[in-house]
């Protein structure tokens, strides 16, 4: 038996990064900083590596 037999089907859905950043301020979050890593050499069809950081602010409302 071949490993890729071993796991079971499955769907992959690919998201853009302008999916996601529309999402999160979508959400109310505010956005603080958004770094992207480039993708390692060895793997042409993997992502590099995105982190964002956001924060929900209470609004005082007067």
């Amino acid at each position: 038996m071949s490993e890729q037999e071993e796991f079971p089907d499955c769907l992959l859905r690919y998201w853009t990064l302008g999916e996601i950043v529309s999402a999160v301020a979508a959400s109310g979050l505010v956005i603080e900083e958004l770094v992207e890593e480039p993708r390692s050499e060895g793997s042409r069809l993997l992502p590099g590596s995105i982190t964002l950081v956001a924060n929900k602010y209470k609004v005082e409302r007067t």
